[in-house]
């Protein structure tokens, strides 16, 4: 994206780095918040080191992203023991008519795993995933 929910963290931390594929996204960001780092890659090829972040948001990402596995084990390779991911994501499950809705007009749309699902796949990963909460979900994981 372009940062907007990445700005707020930067004055806590050392380095805040905001990975998106789209290049218009990035110039957009780049702009708009200066102080972040803007990377454009996809999330299931990160060009950083193992073991090199502290934490990784994915807020609103997996409903984009055709292979949330791939993008699960990359988070994976890249924290640091005692890392958190945490997942921010809209839950379609039960909600027919809006993911009907959804389908149909917003292209290039991937719907995620349920939250059990996505939870059994973190656990996988080797996290411990928690669940905070119930509308739509957030799950917060630390390896």
């Amino acid at each position: 994206g372009t940062g907007g929910v990445s700005a707020p963290l930067r004055p806590d931390a050392r380095r805040v780095i905001v990975v998106e594929p789209s290049p218009a996204l990035v110039r957009r960001g780049h702009r708009r918040h200066e102080p972040l780092d803007f990377v454009r890659a996809a999330g299931q090829r990160l060009p950083l080191g193992d073991r090199s972040a502290d934490a990784i948001l994915l807020i609103e990402v997996l409903h984009h992203v055709p292979d949330d596995g791939a993008l699960l084990a990359e988070a994976a390779r890249v924290l640091r023991p005692g890392g958190r991911l945490l997942i921010e994501e809209v839950e379609f499950a039960g909600l027919r008519r809006l993911r009907y809705w959804a389908e149909r007009v917003v292209t290039d749309g991937v719907w995620p795993r349920t939250r059990a699902g996505l939870c059994d796949a973190l656990v996988t990963l080797d996290f411990r995933p928690r669940l905070l909460e119930h509308e739509g979900f957030i799950i917060l994981a630390t390896r």
